[in-house]
């Protein structure tokens, strides 16, 4: 997964998990 087209979304979470739960929603 390819974090780098969402780094402004990420910017706010420090724990891997949650980002990627947080991308997985905005992928759906």
């Amino acid at each position: 997964m390819d974090l780098k087209f969402n780094q402004n979304l990420a910017k706010g979470y420090k724990s891997p998990s949650q980002i990627i739960r947080v991308l997985s929603e905005d992928w759906v």
